[in-house]
């Protein structure tokens, strides 16, 4: 009985910690673009092997300035490169989803960072 609580403990531990097994933990934040909420986006995590960090990528979706990780889909902290793609919110069919691209003229903007193991990283874009 001992036994299967002891493993059952170590299952679920990651699990109320905010990991997923995988070392990856949530990640939540706002993105603002010129002291706005940014309406629509994408933000990307990628991994910045050159500081060493060979951990996997994560990603959300931007949506009225705020975003959450997805299980799976968290950091686990460290160096990354940061993108955030992004748009007025006004759809603009299937080549332009988020809509006008802000920041002009790309929709694109990149950051690298030191990102927490899971928590909280804002983002504010500034104007062009």
């Amino acid at each position: 009985m001992l036994t299967r609580t002891l493993v059952l403990a170590a299952v679920l531990a990651p699990l109320a910690t905010g990991c997923d097994g995988t070392g990856r933990r949530e990640l939540s934040g706002t993105v603002t673009y010129d002291g706005k909420p940014l309406p629509s986006g994408t933000i990307l995590f990628e991994p910045d092997a050159t500081k060493g960090n060979d951990g996997p990528p994560g990603s959300a979706t931007v949506t009225n300035g705020q975003y959450r990780t997805d299980p799976g889909k968290g950091v686990t902290g460290g160096p990354y490169r940061v993108r955030v793609q992004g748009g007025n919110g006004v759809n603009a069919g299937e080549l332009n989803p988020h809509g006008s691209p802000l920041p002009p003229p790309t929709g694109e903007y990149r950051v690298n960072a030191d990102l927490p193991q899971g928590g909280t990283f804002d983002v504010a874009i500034p104007p062009p």
